[in-house]
């Protein structure tokens, strides 16, 4: 691929866990104080940190954190009290933040939502013909997954020649 049609390509991620997941989340609420060099929550509030872990900042928000505060019931820190909430590198809190914003636009639902019928869909097929991978050994997997990708393949060509026939 050349830089050109690399500078083109544009990843849509899903910011949650799926595309029906469109509310904000922790990372997206959050934002970095740059005095103190502290998290603070969407109404302002200083939030209690933990030891960081993997590389990542753990917010530790105590259970009655929110209690007073007048957004709770949209803000996706209310469903964290008692627990951590973990927070990449600033850097990648950025990226994730873009990406975020970009796939919650109507063109970045509906190029996600392709993904279902361009990738998703031979995965599902496989699995769903209880195909399994009991092999160990990179060179195993690699020819078991050609396989089974083949399969899917002319399973589909089959059915595609067969709707024609029909027709």
């Amino acid at each position: 691929m050349d830089a050109g049609a690399e500078a083109l390509t544009v990843p849509f991620l899903a910011p949650g866990k799926g595309e029906d997941d469109v509310k904000p989340g922790v990372i997206e609420s959050v934002t970095c104080d740059e005095d103190e060099g502290k998290w603070r929550c969407p109404e302002g509030r200083l939030l209690p940190e933990a030891k960081e872990r993997d590389g990542r900042r753990q917010l530790a928000l105590p259970q009655n954190f929110c209690g007073d505060c007048p957004q709770r019931n949209g803000c996706p820190l209310f469903e964290k009290q008692g627990r951590r909430a973990s927070l990449p590198p600033e850097k990648a809190r950025a990226a994730q933040q873009r990406n975020a914003e970009r796939i919650r636009t109507p063109e970045g639902k509906a190029v996600y939502k392709r993904r279902k019928a361009i990738v998703e869909a031979p995965f599902g097929n496989i699995k769903n013909k209880g195909m399994r991978i009991l092999a160990k050994g990179s060179r195993k997997v690699d020819v078991r997954i050609k396989l089974f990708a083949l399969a899917h393949n002319v399973e589909k060509i089959l059915g595609h020649r067969a709707k024609q026939v029909a027709a």
